[in-house]
């Protein structure tokens, strides 16, 4: 889960948004929106609604009820290296797997015509994958932006895709869980599973996914028609804020609206361990190391170990909206939060501040490469800073408010706007 927590409303507050957008420029995204570093050498893109096929809402068949000796046949799950999804990896780490621009970069280009773009891309091989407020999830080429394809669902996609293999999983606010074949965006399979802004999370052959109404299920990421439904599990979790789920050495994490946070084994879905915390767990929880970590609502950052859910340490971290849903990021040992309005470095081990980075007002999950944290803010910026000391970089302005989680592959950075489109920045054309 990636901005908002409140339900259908907002996401069609966010397409009417960009409706108000096309209206008043004539276009999806409006012009002079790109800022500071609208460097030479960009480009548009449009990837419009009409592109869409028709929307298959209230098509999908409800899960089957799960079989205590239900198995997933099919091919062997993906190994990690073919899996992306919402904090780069299944674990929700937020750390990428290889980096950057080496310097500020330029703007490439951008897809525009996809309205709010909330949900955060995920770039698969040369594709690049992303929710959009128009109700679609658009797969764009990665080199230029160029259109591959578009699915069109019965709802804003807020939620993060998940790829695994050469199929795409993508929840819709039309309460659908959605499998696409990669290359082609056609459908594969789809369950109505009273989803909303969980982004799946795919391990072990299964993909996890939260709904609204605070059930967990676990699913056969190889059902081969949509009606087969191949629900392995499911499990009441207590009241949703819709987390995105975690999962990590066979173990699910997911945070519940009661304050729980629970561990779940991924192959049967049956409790492992929970701990109670303080507030709503709105955030995913992020795992390594043999830890898990979680924010609560009020504020509080909780470090349990992964195996018995015993807490180790915990540290208040602040009380604006931005910490309560933007999940932490972990790399070489340190935390990175969007805390307070700024960014916030806390060492893994002790629950100690090694760094605090305030006013850049920081909204999104923050995405660690090479050295550098990158994380959006709320007025329009992309940040990037020094992992080690949380010096300013470069920032560049993108408009609107970047809720979008930055993903960072091969020296790009591909992330949404808050106007509107999906952008893609690199080093800038040599001259």
């Amino acid at each position: 889960m990636d901005r908002y927590r409140h339900g259908d409303l907002t996401g069609w507050l966010a397409l009417a948004a960009g409706a108000l957008l096309l209206l008043a420029a004539g276009r999806w995204v409006v012009a002079g929106q790109l800022g500071e570093a609208a460097a030479t050498g960009s480009r548009d893109t449009v990837a419009t609604p009409a592109r869409l096929g028709p929307a298959l809402a209230r098509r999908c068949p409800a899960p089957t009820p799960a079989r205590a000796d239900a198995r997933h046949p099919g091919p062997p799950a993906p190994v990690a290296s073919e899996v992306a999804s919402f904090r780069e990896t299944p674990q929700r780490t937020g750390a990428a797997a290889t980096g950057g621009p080496a310097g500020r970069p330029a703007v490439r280009w951008r897809a525009t015509g996809l309205a709010v773009v909330f949900s955060s891309p995920v770039a698969a091989g040369k594709l690049v994958v992303v929710g959009g407020g128009d109700g679609g999830v658009h797969a764009v080429e990665a080199a230029t932006g160029r259109p591959a394809w578009g699915f069109a669902t019965g709802g804003p996609v807020d939620a993060s895709p998940a790829v695994a293999g050469q199929t795409v999983y993508s929840t819709s606010a039309d309460g659908n869980l959605y499998a696409l074949d990669l290359a082609s965006g056609a459908l594969r399979w789809c369950l109505a599973i009273d989803a909303g802004l969980s982004s799946p999370a795919v391990a072990g052959g299964l993909v996890v996914v939260s709904s609204r109404g605070g059930t967990l299920y676990g699913i056969s990421a190889y059902g081969v028609s949509a009606a087969d439904g191949r629900v392995l599990w499911q499990r009441r979790v207590g009241a949703s804020r819709q987390a995105s789920p975690a999962v990590a050495g066979g173990v699910v994490y997911a945070g519940g609206g009661d304050g729980t946070l629970h561990a779940l084994d991924l192959a049967t879905g049956k409790p492992r361990w929970r701990f109670q915390g303080d507030g709503s767990i709105a955030a995913c929880p992020v795992v390594g190391d043999g830890m898990v970590y979680a924010v609560d609502l009020t504020g509080t950052l909780h470090a349990l170990t992964a195996d018995r859910g015993v807490r180790r340490w915990q540290q208040h971290v602040g009380v604006a909206g931005q910490v309560l849903i933007a999940s932490p990021a972990l790399a070489r040992g340190v935390l990175y939060l969007a805390a307070d309005g700024g960014l916030l470095a806390v060492d893994a081990a002790s629950g100690r501040t090694v760094w605090r980075r305030p006013g850049i007002g920081a909204v999104s999950s923050p995405t660690v490469a090479a050295g550098t944290v990158y994380v959006g803010s709320g007025d329009g910026h992309l940040h990037a800073v020094g992992a080690a000391d949380g010096r300013p970089r470069w920032r560049v302005r993108l408009g609107g408010g970047v809720h979008s989680t930055p993903a960072v592959r091969d020296g790009a950075v591909y992330v949404g706007g808050g106007a509107g489109g999906l952008y893609a920045l690199g080093e800038p054309p040599s001259h």
